[in-house]
């Protein structure tokens, strides 16, 4: 997924970060949404 939207891993993490996720393992599921934003849902 990083490699198709050209993204580094950073980009990511920093998403995450943005949204209170200190862990990834605590995501349930997180969605590159078309403005470019993630939006995640924690477990």
């Amino acid at each position: 997924m990083l490699r198709r939207h050209k993204l580094s891993q950073p980009d990511p993490d920093e998403d995450l970060r943005l949204n209170g996720v200190a862990s990834p393992a605590s995501v349930r599921s997180a969605t590159l949404e078309r403005n470019g934003e993630v939006s995640v849902v924690k477990q």
